[in-house]
């Protein structure tokens, strides 16, 4: 009897101490999360200041620190990028375009756009949603055969072109949780008229943003020190000249490339914030 009380009260300190616990967890994160409002408001109030708006719905977490990283470039040439593209190195080049019977690549700096030569996109039909699984690994499968795949590679969205209703797949570099922001690849795929489901995707284009199939090395015990969210958007501010304004669209956080053209051949990688406006994007370096 004895025994079994002992085991009531034990169990009932433990339930107490877990519920003191769990309270002060939600009382500080409600706390915590109220503070974050409170500072976003005053950067808020900063940026309208220098004629700038966030129209952006998320707002990245930012670490306090991470790990950083070398890159490494496995195309040192235009030539070795059409190559990879073109399934071979027996090409006709001008001074930015290099095409063979079945494509075309345009290259400038380290990015490029990929268009096969005897596609007729008037008679491509809209992609259903039975077909974008088979879009995605057509996607997959072109970018493999292209050698620009690496096992950081990831699908971070898709969605459906207004105009030609194609099927855009947009492709990041991933480095441990997160993306290389300021590189990327676009694949876009339509539907013919072949009765193979499986056959009927057609890739139409491939557009690489500073992408040179890149290898990244991680620099030993290393760990950058990164500002806040709201100091980074201070410095924006900052460095804005208030009569041209500025509307922030996306805000993204991650590793950042920089300029990668090919004889570029190694580097250590910025970490930052991407801001996309409409035109254009930008990033801002977070490292303390």
């Amino acid at each position: 009897m004895k025994l079994s009380k002992i085991k009531i009260i034990a169990i009932a300190i433990f339930l107490l101490i877990n519920a003191v616990l769990i309270g002060a967890y939600i009382i500080n994160n409600k706390s915590s999360r109220s503070v974050r409002a409170e500072v976003m408001a005053e950067v808020g109030e900063i940026l309208a200041a220098k004629n700038i708006s966030v129209t952006a719905d998320k707002f990245p977490i930012i670490p306090s620190n991470l790990p950083t990283y070398m890159s490494i470039n496995a195309f040192g040439s235009k030539e070795t990028i059409a190559a990879h593209l073109l399934g071979s190195d027996n090409f006709m080049s001008e001074p930015n375009r290099f095409l063979n019977d079945d494509a075309s690549v345009v290259i400038n700096g380290g990015h490029f756009i990929y268009r096969p030569l005897k596609l007729d996109e008037d008679d491509l039909k809209s992609l259903g949603k039975p077909q974008n699984f088979w879009a995605k690994r057509r996607a997959k499968a072109e970018i493999k055969a292209a050698s620009l795949w690496s096992g950081k590679t990831k699908f971070m969205s898709s969605q459906k072109d207004k105009d030609s209703e194609q099927a855009i797949f947009k492709l990041y570099e991933v480095l441990g949780d997160y993306p290389v922001v300021d590189s990327g690849l676009v694949v876009w795929a339509g539907a013919s008229e072949s009765k193979e489901i499986a056959d009927r995707t057609l890739i139409t284009r491939i557009d690489g943003y500073n992408w040179l199939n890149t290898t990244y090395k991680k620099i030993p015990d290393s760990q950058a020190r990164l500002k806040t969210l709201a100091e980074i958007l201070i410095d924006c501010a900052n460095s804005h000249n208030a009569n041209n304004p500025l509307v922030i669209t996306n805000i993204e956080f991650g590793y950042i490339a920089g300029e990668r053209v090919p004889d570029i051949i190694e580097k250590e990688l910025d970490i930052g914030i991407k801001i996309s406006y409409d035109g254009g994007a930008f990033c801002l370096s977070a490292i303390k």
